[in-house]
């Protein structure tokens, strides 16, 4: 299995912008808590 990191860019509500790296493992969906800690950092609910 190979494991790509991802340069992801969030807008978050207050307009501030932010570079997180992810990996990414081939063809699967983010992990729940990436996906929540993403949107975290963005000041977002899911």
């Amino acid at each position: 299995m190979h494991v790509f990191n991802c340069r992801v860019n969030i807008f978050s509500k207050d307009g501030k912008k932010e570079i997180l790296t992810v990996p990414v493992h081939g063809n699967k969906d983010l992990k729940i808590g990436t996906l929540s800690q993403l949107l975290k950092n963005a000041d977002l609910v899911l």
